[in-house]
């Protein structure tokens, strides 16, 4: 797999395995389950959310869109084949990820999430592009 030489256009994007880069991708690392909540507290850790974080989606978009929080743009989540995954949850964290990476390349800034995983089995994974460079 050919690793990042720079920040790939914003999106979310697919890869079966972590890209070698010398570019820091800050882990969002969810525990299992895959559920709202532990998707969110993975978030918050990430992005270094202060403790009144709201842990909701609304909050969690407008983190994700205010560049106060994002220091870091490049952004992993892997997702092993044995973590049992809340496909709605994954599906709407998945689309609150795009619709910020939407709003900053508008902004003529990049914004990344490489969802790490082999699984096909869930339906937001299957219809996410594979990064152009994996």
């Amino acid at each position: 797999m050919q690793g990042f030489s720079a920040l790939p256009s914003s999106g979310v994007w697919k890869l079966n395995a972590r890209p070698d880069t010398a570019m820091a991708l800050v882990e969002i690392a969810c525990l299992p389950p895959a559920n709202k909540h532990n998707l969110l507290a993975a978030l918050a850790k990430a992005l270094q959310l202060p403790a009144d974080f709201g842990m909701n989606w609304d909050a969690a978009w407008d983190c994700l869109n205010d560049p106060h929080w994002m220091v870091q743009r490049g952004f992993t989540l892997a997702l092993s084949e044995a973590m049992p995954v809340d496909a709605d949850a994954l599906s709407t964290f998945l689309d609150i990820f795009s619709e910020a990476c939407d709003a900053w390349r508008d902004q003529g800034q990049n914004l990344l999430l490489a969802v790490i995983t082999t699984r096909e089995d869930l339906s937001c994974i299957q219809t996410l592009a594979n990064y152009p460079g994996a």
